[in-house]
């Protein structure tokens, strides 16, 4: 049990480090877990913390409110772990976003 939690730790922590090499630009389009695309618009400092950003995005098809979305810019990158397992056990961990098109 314990070889486990410390596999499923592992895999996390490595998802987390290659999101963290990832750069976002503006006119990118990135493609959310769920299927998505999104286009980035504009990255911001959090005024109440200067020293966090915020990735402004509008979705690439039609919504009800026609507005963009913000998320923190760690949050953007961040892996989703899923619930459920793979094949062989492992927890599965993917990137929130994936960069589709790059500018």
């Amino acid at each position: 049990m314990l070889g486990d939690t410390m596999r499923n730790q592992s895999k996390l922590n490595e998802a987390i480090k290659e999101s963290e090499s990832r750069t976002i630009k503006i006119g990118q389009i990135w493609k959310h877990y769920k299927g998505g695309l999104y286009k980035i618009i504009c990255i911001s400092k959090f005024e109440p913390d200067p020293t966090k950003h915020v990735v402004t995005y509008e979705p690439m098809y039609e919504t009800d409110e026609n507005m963009p979305w913000s998320r923190f810019l760690n949050v953007f990158l961040e892996p989703v772990k899923l619930t459920g397992f793979d094949l062989k056990g492992n927890p599965q961990v993917i990137n929130r976003f994936e960069l589709e098109t790059d500018v």
